[in-house]
Order: C-alpha cells, then structure tokens, then sequence
C-alpha cells in the first residue's frame, strides 16, 4: 500500500512556534508530529509514502533522510498550491493503482489498516473516514446511509439528517485522478469527493469515534499532547538521568524526560510535558503546560496552560498565562509578566518586569503578514488591519485580542461577530473562546 501525506502548510495558526520549525516537526510529548502519522501508516500496511513539502522544506527532508522509518519515503516538493487534489495529479506518475491521502498534522486513534481492507473489499473508487463532531474548518459534510453517501451538504446548507464531517483520511483509487479539473484550483475536500459523487464512482465511509485532531492550531497541539499523555504509556513518566529534589511535588499525569533537572519545592502537573534537558527551578509552579527541550525556568516562576519552546531561559519569578507561547531561544528577565493570549519570539530578549499583552515578534518574522489576497477586497479598513493582525499573531484568546488591538470590549466583540459572519475568522471552545484566522488575508 502506499501513501501520500501532505505536508506543505505554514501554520500560521501555530505561530509563532511555526516561524522557525515547520508544523510537522513540532513535537507531541517528546517525538515529532510527523513520526505519529509514519507509525500509523507503517501499522496499517504502508510499504512506501510520497510526503509533499513547501514550507520550510530542507528541515522536512533533512530529518527524514537522516533517520530510518522502515518505510520507503519520496520528498516532493511543491511548485504552486492549486488545492490538495491538484497535488494528486502533479504526482500522477508516482502513484499507484491505489493509494491512501492523509495530512501531516492529522493524529488519530483508529485502525487505519481495517479501513483500507474494507475499502478494497467493497471495491470503491473512493473511501474516506468520516466524524459525527462539528468540522468549524470545513466546506461541508456528508449524509450517510448504510456506509454510503446519500447527500453532500455544502457549508451552510440546511439538512434533516445528520451530518457527518470529514476526517481528511481518504482511500482512492487511480482513476479518480482524472475528475481532477486542472484549470481552477481543486481540493479533495470537496472537490474531488463531490466529482466522485456526482459521477456515481463508487464509495464507501468508515465512521470514526476515537480520538482525532488536525494540528494545525495552538488548542488541538495542546489537546493532542495531553490526550497521548492521559491515554498511551504511563500518566507518570520519569525519564533517565532526571533530578527531582525530594521537596519537588508531581501531581499526575506529567512527562518528564531524561537529563532534567526539577529542584526544591516545585510543583509540576497535572498535565504537563517537561521534555529532555529542561531545568525547573525552586518554588516554580508549572501545570497544563509543555516545555519544550532545552530550556531553563528560574525560581518562584508561574507557567499555567501555556508553550515554552526550546532553549528558552526565564529568569526568577516569570508569569506566563493561559494560551500564551514563547518560542524558541528566547531570554525572559526576572519578573517578566507574559498575558493571557500573548505571543513571544523567536529569539527575542525581554529585559526585567517586562509585560506582554500582545505580540513580540523579530520584525524579519512577520513581512508575509502584508499579503493580501481576493478576501480581503471585501473587507472594511478596520476589518482587514484586525485580520492582519490575527494572521501575523496567530490564535488568540478574546483578552489577547483585546490587548493586541487597543479595542475596547463593546467595539471588539461586533467587529469579531462580522468577521464570523463572513466566514474570515472563526471561533472554538468554551472557556475561554479562542479565535483564529479561517481564510488566508
């Protein structure tokens, strides 16, 4: 069997841990993204896989180069992005007669290899894995009846049946490559799918209900390091050539990996990921939280649900809040506050009692923030400078928003709730409600 996996995003919803390492390299617990989706595929009978790059490519193939999956693996490096199923067709030449489609930053707890037998089975031209919760990313979904598709509901129609959200896991045969319209741009979802519909091709939909996430914002990372953390492996791991002073509290579940260092009367956990090298210092409160390989933390320091990336140091008594990043390599000074929502580095240096309320961002880091494409010609001066804004932050919380922009709480909410009219922004989660940009500005 073979696989292709797309892999060519920028994860602007990530930044701006994505500025400096590309998305499928980014680590769940202490592996990255990537070594998942191989495993899975490896599990499922994949034999060899064509992985598509764009963004930051040379760090994609040099990692995969250099280190052996017991799979056969082809770099493909992409041109123009015309949509996913174009990319089919550009690979037309390397595929085989059937083939399975999944993305870089899709994790899943689901016997992939039982959904391909089942597909050759039924002999379809097209297969895809489908779930009952909400797709906010999507263009629509699918009514099921007996493992057929019934009906396409486009984003925004009306059904009287349930419909079903696409999983981005699909199984296809070669011949469905010749629906693709190669004059406009052409993604498989639902593009490609409503092609197959609508030519009748056969096809057939595997219901999934175990856990699944598309990584492509800073809540489902979070989400999917804390689900692998609860389910799979010990709730309570302790790497090799760790130091944990008997003073330290560990409230489970957490990681902690090899060569760290957790000194007198810290507290670490629950739910959280301290990965190999990373010091702590005394009287440092860390919950909910993923650190990344490499960095240190003072003393009488708070990190409460919030990204610390590699090779960081945070001196004495540094606050970091609830959905904030710190990227890599950056250098926090004593008493440092960094808020809510707010977003730091890469390589940035704050001197002492330095508050964050929004971004800190290099200047060189954030030009591609000035593209502007058809979407914003419908937009108002005040609505295209917030969705610039959100496109150069990333995902934001509402009172990151709010320090981020200088709007007040009664001019900030109307302007968010047009923007997720127009489908350009969107919103997810309950406490608190986090937003992120939905098309490309």
């Amino acid at each position: 069997m073979q696989a292709v996996i797309l892999a060519g995003g920028e994860g602007i919803k990530l930044r701006p841990l994505t500025f400096t390492v590309p998305k499928p390299l980014l680590p769940i617990i202490n592996k990255p993204i990537i070594d998942y989706i191989l495993f899975i595929l490896k599990a499922a009978g994949v034999t060899n896989v064509i992985l598509t790059t764009d963004y930051l490519a040379d760090q994609i193939e040099d990692y995969l180069t250099s280190n052996d999956f017991g799979l056969t693996i082809i770099l493909h490096r992409i041109d123009t992005y015309n949509g996913s199923a174009r990319i089919l067709n550009d690979l037309s030449d390397q595929l085989e007669a059937e083939f399975v489609v999944v993305l870089a930053d899709c994790l899943f707890d689901f016997p992939l290899g039982q959904a391909i037998r089942y597909f050759q089975h039924e002999d379809v031209s097209a297969g895809l894995l489908v779930r009952r919760e909400e797709d906010i990313l999507g263009k629509g979904g699918f009514v099921v009846r007996e493992g057929k598709i019934t009906e396409i509901v486009k984003k925004g129609d009306h059904s009287d049946q349930p419909v079903l959200s696409d999983a981005w896991i699909y199984y296809f045969k070669k011949e469905v490559l010749s629906l693709i319209d190669s004059s406009r741009f052409f993604d498989i979802h639902l593009d490609l799918i409503q092609a197959c519909f609508d030519k009748k091709k056969p096809m057939a939909v595997v219901e999934m209900n175990q856990f699944w996430g598309v990584i492509g914002r800073v809540h489902p990372y979070i989400a999917a390091n804390f689900w692998l953390l609860q389910n799979i492996g010990t709730p309570t791991y302790i790497g090799a050539n760790t130091a944990i002073h008997p003073s330290a509290k560990l409230i489970a579940p957490y990681f902690i990996d090899e060569d760290c260092v957790i000194r007198e009367n810290a507290e670490i956990g629950p739910n959280s990921i301290i990965n190999k090298g990373v010091q702590i210092g005394p009287n440092t409160k860390v919950d909910t939280t993923i650190i990344h390989p490499g960095s240190k933390i003072g003393a009488n320091g708070i990190l409460s649900n919030c990204i610390v990336a590699d090779n960081c140091e945070l001196d004495d008594h540094v606050k970091v809040g609830l959905m904030a990043i710190i990227a890599s390599s950056c250098k926090l000074g004593a008493r440092c506050v960094i808020n809510d929502g707010a977003r730091v580095g890469p390589h940035v240096t704050l001197p002492p009692e330095t508050t964050v309320r929004d971004v800190v961002f290099p200047v060189s880091m954030t030009s591609s923030a000035g593209k502007r494409t058809e979407a914003a010609n419908h937009l108002q001066a005040n609505e295209l400078e917030f969705c610039l804004t959100l496109q150069e932050a990333g995902e934001q919380t509402f009172d990151g928003l709010l320090s981020l922009t200088g709007h007040s709480k009664e001019a900030l909410q109307p302007l968010i709730d047009t923007l997720i009219q127009k489908q350009v922004i969107l919103s997810y989660g309950e406490n608190p409600v986090i937003y992120s940009l939905y098309k490309e500005i």
